[in-house]
């Protein structure tokens, strides 16, 4: 297995916080994407990884990135550490006894008014649509013990569903699709294809019942993810877009478009690392013809270290 430097190319950590507005963009953003794209990951307060591989930069300090869009502008990117006890120790060191003992730094999700930044069993943080960390969950009693990083909402009942799993060294994702049989609580297991993949996302809309396409980032070795794919489990076809030789890209996060009548009439938002400059892009592609390319890009004057999850938060969304 090759060694990664995680300090250097899109997995580089960022020393500092910052904010920068009315963000340049080549292309057209749809007039009612109007909300803010969180991304979440670690990010050590000193703004450098000391240990190496997945251990070295799995535990480090949770950094939440958002890219605010309203009215057809990128109005705004911020990035946040959230205010733990980790990160007091480092930058306010009189007020650490104040702060939560925790390190959400894998996912974020709405659910119930509340936006909630997520570890994999540690105690969620709620934030403000500014990253503003908030107080201990005011809606979510239960979690004080802890919750799932991995969470499902459905969206029908708005019942929130949590699991946990295992996770192998930096494995090679492959696409398998299980079913469900609740009658006589069968599952069954089968590869679908040989082509690597991460971080799959599907329009939520959807989340526990049928659906028909799903998004997916190209992985074409353990080191890279590189490219965004569409899977059309009724055709059984793939759809790419690809990215140059030392970009890597973030899992594609879907929006519906609105009024959509359609499962994949809707956009798909991912952060590109851009090897040549050191800094990072927003594409916007239409997530029914992702090959065609973005039909906006944002450009921004500072890199989003690569992480693991991100969510969109409509600002038309209770919470």
């Amino acid at each position: 297995m090759p060694t990664i430097d995680l300090n250097a190319g899109a997995l580089a950590p960022v020393a500092t916080e910052a904010e920068y507005l009315a963000l340049p963009v080549t292309g057209d953003i749809p007039g009612d994407l109007n909300g803010v794209l969180v991304r979440n990951g670690p990010n050590p307060l000193t703004g450098r990884f000391e240990g190496q591989g997945v251990l070295g930069w799995w535990p480090e300090a949770a950094m939440l990135h958002g890219i605010s869009f309203e009215g057809g502008r990128a109005t705004a990117y911020r990035n946040k550490w959230l205010r733990t006890q980790r990160c007091a120790r480092v930058y306010e060191p009189q007020s650490v006894s104040s702060r939560p003992d925790t390190n959400p730094n894998v996912n974020v999700i709405r659910h119930a008014g509340e936006t909630l930044a997520l570890a994999e069993g540690g105690v969620p943080l709620p934030i403000s649509p500014l990253l503003d960390t908030l107080k201990r969950p005011s809606r979510h009693p239960f979690a004080t013990n802890g919750m799932t990083a991995h969470s499902k909402i459905d969206p029908e009942t708005g019942e929130l569903i949590m699991f946990g799993r295992e996770f192998e060294e930096n494995p090679l994702g492959r696409l398998h699709r299980y079913r469900i049989d609740l009658a006589p609580g069968q599952v069954q297991e089968h590869a679908v294809a040989v082509l690597g993949i991460e971080l799959p996302r599907i329009n939520e809309r959807l989340t526990g019942r049928p659906y028909r396409y799903f998004y997916a980032v190209e992985q074409p070795n353990t080191s890279e993810m590189r490219g965004i794919v569409r899977y059309d489990w009724q055709s059984a076809a793939f759809e790419r877009y690809a990215l140059a030789p030392g970009d890597q890209n973030s899992e594609p996060v879907f929006v519906p478009r609105r009024g959509a009548r359609t499962e994949d009439d809707g956009w798909l938002l991912s952060c590109v690392y851009r090897h040549t400059t050191a800094t990072s892009d927003v594409v916007v592609l239409d997530a029914r013809d992702i090959a065609a390319g973005p039909i906006a890009t944002v450009h921004l004057p500072t890199r989003i270290p690569s992480g693991f999850h991100g969510q969109w938060l409509d600002n038309d969304h209770e919470g």
